[in-house]
């Protein structure tokens, strides 16, 4: 069993020029996934995204610029797991805080197969060229293989 490798890639360039950059299609158009399952999440709806895990998988956050060029920094500030009826926290804990951008936790929780859980994923955009940041949001899912 290999840890999981999420890596959210992120248009800098486009999401600091949207119009409105809070709202939510907005940013999920600035951003894909993609993970080392070999799986590629949607282009421009990451809400569809979904890494399947299993119980005693360590599961890494990180997040790069879709342009190496910009050398723009993404940095994961958060996970945290959304509430609803019947869903387990799959970490032991609802908030995950990253460490230098990048965030490491095992999966703990023994869920039934299939079933699918959301998260709130909280990044930073940091600008290369004049060092403006700005924070953002969105919300992909963690399916369980057990």
């Amino acid at each position: 069993m290999a840890n999981v490798k999420i890596i959210l890639i992120v248009d800098t360039a486009r999401i600091f020029k949207a119009a409105d950059k809070k709202s939510k299609k907005s940013i999920d158009a600035c951003c894909s996934f993609v993970d080392n399952t070999k799986y590629i999440g949607p282009p421009g709806d990451p809400e569809k995204y979904e890494t399947f895990v299993e119980q005693g998988q360590i599961v890494e956050w990180s997040a790069v610029a879709k342009d190496p060029h910009t050398c723009d920094c993404v940095s994961v500030d958060s996970i945290a797991h959304e509430m609803g009826s019947g869903s387990t926290d799959l970490f032991g804990s609802p908030v995950l805080i990253g460490s230098g951008g990048v965030i490491r936790a095992t999966v703990l929780a023994q869920e039934t197969t299939g079933s699918s859980e959301t998260y709130t994923l909280r990044f930073t955009v940091i600008r290369n060229r004049d060092g403006f940041t700005e924070a953002f949001s969105i919300d992909p899912k963690l399916g369980i293989n057990n």
